[in-house]
């Protein structure tokens, strides 16, 4: 086991890290909206059971919170470009659930996915415009 110094030194690292990736994310949003985007078909293209029937647990919660995720950070990140990049999120669900139903062979196609991804988008919208005025303005100074 090392020394006191030593850990306290990774700690110093670590925070460092942190502060710099934190400051970094808030001032470059793109970079955060990016992240997300390319996380997301891993999400949505995991292999997972089919589930029977169509209840709203927690798949379907899945899909309302990342679209939520998408619209805001893209709402954020493209300030100009609000209407396009809302219509490019809108279009991104059923491209979601055709590659889920006829490219993979152990996803299906979801009406209700796609619902929910939309339900996300719309909430994403409400989100930024409560607070999306207050995130520009701290980040603009």
């Amino acid at each position: 086991m090392g020394c006191p110094e030593d850990w306290l030194a990774y700690y110093n690292t670590f925070q460092n890290i942190f502060k710099f990736s934190y400051n970094d994310l808030m001032n470059h949003p793109k970079i955060l909206f990016w992240s997300v985007f390319i996380v997301s078909p891993i999400l949505f293209f995991a292999p997972m059971p089919a589930t029977v029937g169509s209840g709203l647990g927690l798949d379907k919660l899945a899909h309302i919170l990342i679209f939520m995720a998408l619209e805001t950070l893209v709402l954020w990140s493209y300030p100009l470009k609000k209407s396009f990049s809302t219509v490019a999120i809108i279009f991104y669900a059923p491209i979601v659930e055709v590659i889920q139903g006829y490219l993979l062979t152990y996803r299906s196609f979801g009406w209700y996915d796609m619902l929910a991804g939309w339900a996300g988008v719309v909430l994403g919208v409400c989100f930024f415009a409560s607070f999306g005025d207050h995130v520009n303005k701290k980040n603009s100074i």
